[in-house]
């Protein structure tokens, strides 16, 4: 298994090589890419224990080798109350990263908008807690989330709300519009009104709403992220909800939006996550994906990868080998995560997008 870092060039940020399967993270631009991200996590009452505070809970190890690695560094954001601008028309590069050919790499130096604290081998900085400090389970994982989520959001900041409220399940407790930097200080202490049920679509009609003032002020696409440690109430209600939403994006008049649901723990129902998950509806195929959790810990390491899998960088591309042979071809999207093999022996390949061809060389083994 090896790692390439130092030895990228945009746009990659991560190429990883695995029993013969290589794994590529492009850099990409929130500020280009026009999304919009929201995190709601469970407040249902089965969640009181992991929302307790305690002197005890052991400190999980937060770096994962796996991890994919953070967008661009120095990205510029946009002002959500401000009109969108109208980016002038370059190549694929350069709307990205403000290239033109010959530049040098837009991602040297370090990033403005850096959190103080104990950074990883990809760039991406923990949250830091104190010996002594008493906290949750939940809470030093949402902090990851919104600290890591923030990059990719369009302006840096994202909403975070509970939802499985009150009495029946159905209220939303919004926590406020945060960004990374609030990540280190922000308090998880769980909803004031727990609910006595899990029903997600209030949550789903709330990130609605939310996307479509959002897109009044030049969000492109939304990624909402649902976070849950049971099963869901109100299934059948989410799925014809979805089927709305997937109407709507297909006549445009919503963006296009990517629904993560992700289930912590033993009580959730992973036949039910699937079942919503696999909803096709023309024109807004893959709407829903989903993951289980063995255990909290796990949580914000799952969802950055689930996140970075759903982003689009391109409308498509194409792989090819050393020798210019096609390896894989993405004709409608291409992903900010690419999985390809290569022919045994070859330790370099290319990526083709818009016209012009980016090589990379693969990590030598004693790359970490």
């Amino acid at each position: 298994m090896a790692h390439a870092h130092g030895k990228l060039a945009a746009p990659f940020a991560d190429v990883h090589v695995e029993n013969g399967t290589v794994r590529v993270t492009l850099l990409h631009d929130p500020a280009v890419d026009g999304v919009d991200m929201a995190i709601y996590v469970d407040g249902s009452a089965s969640m009181a224990e992991e929302f307790e505070y305690r002197d005890d809970l052991p400190a999980h190890d937060d770096h994962d080798d796996h991890a994919p690695p953070p967008a661009m560094r120095g990205a510029a954001t946009i002002d959500a109350a401000a009109p969108a601008k109208t980016a002038p028309k370059k190549g694929w590069l350069a709307r990205l990263f403000g290239w033109f050919a010959g530049d040098h790499d837009a991602h040297d130096g370090k990033d403005d908008n850096h959190v103080e604290g104990n950074d990883d081998d990809h760039g991406r900085v923990a949250a830091v807690r104190t010996p002594g400090e008493r906290t949750n389970m939940v809470e030093p994982q949402v902090r990851r989330m919104l600290q890591y989520l923030a990059t990719k959001d369009r302006n840096g900041t994202l909403r975070l709300a509970y939802w499985a409220c009150g009495y029946t399940g159905a209220d939303i407790e919004v926590v406020g519009e945060l960004s990374g930097l609030d990540a280190a200080t922000l308090a998880v202490p769980g909803p004031k009104n727990p609910g006595s049920g899990t029903r997600l679509v209030p949550a789903l009609n709330d990130f609605v709403r939310y996307m479509e003032i959002a897109a009044q002020h030049g969000a492109k696409r939304g990624c909402g992220v649902f976070v849950t440690d049971g099963q869901i109430n109100d299934q059948g209600g989410v799925l014809k909800i979805s089927r709305q939403i997937a109407a709507r994006i297909a006549e445009g008049s919503l963006p296009p939006l990517h629904l993560v649901l992700v289930g912590v723990g033993e009580q959730v129902s992973e036949r039910q996550m699937e079942e919503i998950s696999h909803l096709e509806v023309p024109g807004a195929e893959h709407l829903w994906c989903h993951r289980v959790a063995e255990e909290m810990h796990e949580m914000a390491e799952l969802v950055s990868g689930l996140v970075d899998s759903t982003m689009t960088v391109a409308a498509g591309g194409a792989v090819y080998d050393a020798k210019g042979k096609l390896v894989k071809r993405y004709d409608k999207r291409l992903p900010a995560v690419l999985e390809f093999a290569l022919p045994a022996g070859h330790t370099r390949f290319s990526l083709e997008v818009d016209g012009r061809r980016y090589a990379q060389d693969l990590p030598d083994d004693d790359d970490h």
